[in-house]
């Protein structure tokens, strides 16, 4: 499945970003770290809208940046509200060029059912950037498939595991926000 996996009645990419700003706009706030907001597109996710920390050192990913779904916190937390057999064949699907160290299989389906039972994914930084922390969650459809995230990106340095927990309930309770306010939309 390699075509743009929106699932939504005619609501375009530029739609999408309107809708999400003001919730991606909030949680950069409320946390005060970088928030991406991304669409899956088959194996991949693009990062359609950021919002950036206002601390001197900050992560930063370009919008159009693509990723694969399997090397980033938001790709993950799609993956696991995706069918095992949707996973697999994402799995067995190559990367190719992609600069950064990928998990393998056995792992990643490991941090996948992680993921399901917390609600949200923690990529450390031993994934895609050194140095950074991000949680992601994923933001569904009407029907309830994920099919976009937002993610909460932290320089490593500022990360702290205390943390964890409420920077997980605000990045899950906007994605929720988010999905609630598509399926309306």
């Amino acid at each position: 499945m390699k075509a743009l996996t929106i699932g939504l009645r005619g609501t375009g990419e530029q739609d999408l970003r309107d809708l999400a700003r003001p919730v991606v706009k909030r949680l950069a706030a409320e946390t005060d770290e970088t928030v991406h907001f991304s669409l899956r597109d088959g194996d991949d996710i693009v990062v359609i809208a950021r919002e950036d920390s206002t601390h001197a050192v900050r992560v930063f990913v370009e919008v159009g940046s693509r990723v694969p779904l399997r090397a980033s916190s938001t790709g993950l937390a799609i993956l696991a509200g995706l069918a095992p057999e949707e996973v697999d064949e994402v799995l067995r699907n190559p990367v190719d060029s992609f600069p950064e160290p990928i998990p393998s299989a056995r792992e990643l389906r490991a941090e996948i059912a992680r993921t399901a039972e917390r609600g949200y994914a923690l990529n450390g930084s031993a994934w895609f950037r050194p140095h950074v922390t991000s949680l992601g969650a994923a933001v569904r459809n009407a029907a309830g498939r994920p099919f976009a995230g937002l993610t909460l990106a932290i320089p490593e340095m500022r990360f702290a595991a205390a943390d964890e927990a409420r920077l997980a309930r605000l990045t899950m309770d906007a994605a929720e926000e988010l999905s609630e306010l598509i399926s309306s939309a």
